[in-house]
Protein backbone atom coordinates (compact mmCIF):
# COMPACT_ATOMS: atom_id res chain seq x y z
CA UNK A 1 0.00 0.00 0.00
CA UNK A 2 1.34 3.40 -0.98
CA UNK A 3 1.62 6.18 1.58
CA UNK A 4 -0.54 8.36 -0.67
CA UNK A 5 -3.37 5.83 -0.75
CA UNK A 6 -6.83 6.68 0.54
CA UNK A 7 -6.62 3.44 2.47
CA UNK A 8 -3.61 4.65 4.48
CA UNK A 9 -5.04 6.16 7.70
CA UNK A 10 -1.96 8.31 8.29
CA UNK A 11 -2.25 9.88 4.85
CA UNK A 12 -6.00 10.43 5.30
CA UNK A 13 -5.39 12.06 8.68
CA UNK A 14 -2.61 14.34 7.40
CA UNK A 15 -4.56 15.29 4.27
CA UNK A 16 -7.62 16.08 6.41
CA UNK A 17 -5.59 18.19 8.86
CA UNK A 18 -4.02 20.13 6.00
CA UNK A 19 -7.37 20.72 4.30
CA UNK A 20 -9.06 21.79 7.54
CA UNK A 21 -6.12 24.06 8.38
CA UNK A 22 -6.22 25.74 4.96
CA UNK A 23 -9.95 26.37 5.41
CA UNK A 24 -9.39 27.62 8.97
CA UNK A 25 -6.46 29.86 8.07
CA UNK A 26 -8.34 31.36 5.10
CA UNK A 27 -11.37 32.12 7.29
CA UNK A 28 -9.17 33.39 10.12
CA UNK A 29 -7.03 35.67 7.93
CA UNK A 30 -9.85 37.03 5.80
CA UNK A 31 -12.44 37.63 8.51
CA UNK A 32 -12.04 36.23 11.98
CA UNK A 33 -8.75 37.85 13.06
CA UNK A 34 -10.26 41.36 12.86
CA UNK A 35 -13.83 40.45 13.72
CA UNK A 36 -15.72 41.65 16.80
CA UNK A 37 -15.53 38.07 18.08
CA UNK A 38 -11.73 38.16 18.00
CA UNK A 39 -11.72 41.41 19.98
CA UNK A 40 -14.08 39.81 22.50
CA UNK A 41 -11.63 36.93 22.90
CA UNK A 42 -8.79 39.47 23.46
CA UNK A 43 -10.93 41.28 25.99
CA UNK A 44 -11.82 38.07 27.81
CA UNK A 45 -8.15 37.02 27.90
CA UNK A 46 -7.12 40.41 29.29
CA UNK A 47 -9.91 40.54 31.84
CA UNK A 48 -9.52 36.93 33.02
CA UNK A 49 -5.72 37.22 33.24
CA UNK A 50 -5.96 40.43 35.24
CA UNK A 51 -8.67 39.13 37.51
CA UNK A 52 -7.23 35.74 38.41
CA UNK A 53 -3.70 36.95 38.85
CA UNK A 54 -4.72 40.01 40.85
CA UNK A 55 -5.90 37.46 43.43
CA UNK A 56 -2.20 36.72 44.03
CA UNK A 57 -1.67 40.29 45.19
CA UNK A 58 -0.34 41.72 41.93
CA UNK A 59 -1.88 45.09 41.13
CA UNK A 60 -3.09 44.19 37.63
CA UNK A 61 -5.80 46.08 35.79
CA UNK A 62 -7.40 45.42 32.42
CA UNK A 63 -8.05 48.58 30.44
CA UNK A 64 -10.75 47.66 27.93
CA UNK A 65 -10.44 50.79 25.79
CA UNK A 66 -6.78 50.14 24.97
CA UNK A 67 -6.71 46.33 25.26
CA UNK A 68 -3.84 46.74 27.68
CA UNK A 69 -3.00 45.25 31.06
CA UNK A 70 -1.26 47.51 33.51
CA UNK A 71 0.87 46.47 36.45
CA UNK A 72 1.05 48.95 39.32
CA UNK A 73 -0.65 51.51 37.09
CA UNK A 74 2.00 51.21 34.37
CA UNK A 75 0.76 49.98 30.94
CA UNK A 76 2.63 46.76 30.44
CA UNK A 77 1.08 44.44 27.85
CA UNK A 78 -1.19 45.07 24.88
CA UNK A 79 -3.25 42.04 23.88
CA UNK A 80 -3.70 42.20 20.14
CA UNK A 81 -5.86 39.81 18.21
CA UNK A 82 -2.87 37.70 17.06
CA UNK A 83 -2.10 36.98 20.73
CA UNK A 84 -5.58 36.13 22.00
CA UNK A 85 -5.26 32.37 21.46
CA UNK A 86 -7.84 32.10 18.69
CA UNK A 87 -5.26 30.82 16.20
CA UNK A 88 -4.20 28.16 18.74
CA UNK A 89 -7.85 27.16 19.22
CA UNK A 90 -8.29 26.73 15.47
CA UNK A 91 -5.18 24.61 14.96
CA UNK A 92 -6.08 22.42 17.93
CA UNK A 93 -9.61 21.99 16.56
CA UNK A 94 -8.26 20.94 13.14
CA UNK A 95 -6.19 18.16 14.70
CA UNK A 96 -9.05 16.92 16.87
CA UNK A 97 -11.63 16.98 14.06
CA UNK A 98 -9.29 15.20 11.63
CA UNK A 99 -8.53 12.34 14.00
CA UNK A 100 -10.62 9.20 13.51
CA UNK A 101 -12.30 9.15 16.90
CA UNK A 102 -15.92 9.14 17.98
CA UNK A 103 -17.83 12.41 17.87
CA UNK A 104 -18.74 11.86 21.52
CA UNK A 105 -15.05 11.93 22.41
CA UNK A 106 -14.39 14.98 20.24
CA UNK A 107 -17.34 16.90 21.69
CA UNK A 108 -16.05 16.67 25.26
CA UNK A 109 -12.35 16.96 24.40
CA UNK A 110 -12.53 20.09 22.21
CA UNK A 111 -13.99 22.48 24.83
CA UNK A 112 -11.75 21.03 27.53
CA UNK A 113 -8.67 21.45 25.34
CA UNK A 114 -9.62 24.98 24.29
CA UNK A 115 -10.20 25.90 27.94
CA UNK A 116 -6.78 24.46 28.87
CA UNK A 117 -5.16 26.45 26.05
CA UNK A 118 -6.90 29.61 27.30
CA UNK A 119 -5.63 29.02 30.85
CA UNK A 120 -2.11 28.44 29.50
CA UNK A 121 -2.43 31.64 27.47
CA UNK A 122 -3.48 33.48 30.65
CA UNK A 123 -0.32 32.21 32.32
CA UNK A 124 1.66 33.29 29.24
CA UNK A 125 0.18 36.80 29.52
CA UNK A 126 1.12 37.08 33.18
CA UNK A 127 4.65 35.78 32.64
CA UNK A 128 5.11 38.20 29.74
CA UNK A 129 3.93 41.06 31.97
CA UNK A 130 6.36 40.07 34.70
CA UNK A 131 9.10 39.61 32.09
CA UNK A 132 8.46 43.08 30.65
CA UNK A 133 8.16 44.73 34.04
CA UNK A 134 11.20 43.19 35.70
CA UNK A 135 13.55 42.12 32.89
CA UNK A 136 12.36 43.58 29.62
CA UNK A 137 15.50 42.86 27.58
CA UNK A 138 14.34 39.26 27.03
CA UNK A 139 10.70 40.19 26.39
CA UNK A 140 10.79 40.07 22.58
CA UNK A 141 12.54 36.70 22.52
CA UNK A 142 10.14 35.19 25.05
CA UNK A 143 7.10 36.65 23.30
CA UNK A 144 8.12 35.40 19.85
CA UNK A 145 9.76 32.07 20.65
CA UNK A 146 9.63 30.74 24.20
CA UNK A 147 5.92 30.98 24.81
CA UNK A 148 4.96 29.83 21.31
CA UNK A 149 7.16 26.77 21.80
CA UNK A 150 5.50 26.08 25.17
CA UNK A 151 1.92 26.51 23.89
CA UNK A 152 2.46 24.47 20.71
CA UNK A 153 4.28 21.82 22.74
CA UNK A 154 1.43 21.69 25.26
CA UNK A 155 -1.13 21.37 22.47
CA UNK A 156 0.86 18.53 20.89
CA UNK A 157 1.29 16.62 24.15
CA UNK A 158 -2.38 16.96 25.12
CA UNK A 159 -3.53 15.94 21.65
CA UNK A 160 -1.13 12.97 21.51
CA UNK A 161 -2.36 11.78 24.93
CA UNK A 162 -5.98 11.99 23.77
CA UNK A 163 -5.21 10.36 20.39
CA UNK A 164 -3.40 7.47 22.07
CA UNK A 165 -6.39 6.90 24.35
CA UNK A 166 -8.69 6.91 21.31
CA UNK A 167 -6.54 4.32 19.54
CA UNK A 168 -6.46 2.17 22.69
CA UNK A 169 -10.25 2.44 22.93
CA UNK A 170 -10.69 1.45 19.26
CA UNK A 171 -8.32 -1.52 19.71
CA UNK A 172 -10.25 -2.74 22.78
CA UNK A 173 -13.62 -2.52 21.05
CA UNK A 174 -12.28 -4.34 17.97
CA UNK A 175 -11.32 -7.41 20.02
Amino acid sequence: MSFFSRKNPVFVFLATVILLYIIWETFYASYLSTSPFSYKISSFLGWSSSYFFSLTGLNLNWVEETYCISLDGRPTLYIGTPCNGLAFFGLFTCFVLAFPASWKSKIWFLPLGIFAIHVLNMLRVILLILNFYFYNTSFDFNHKYTFNFVVYGFMLIVWLYWAKKQLTHVAKTAQ
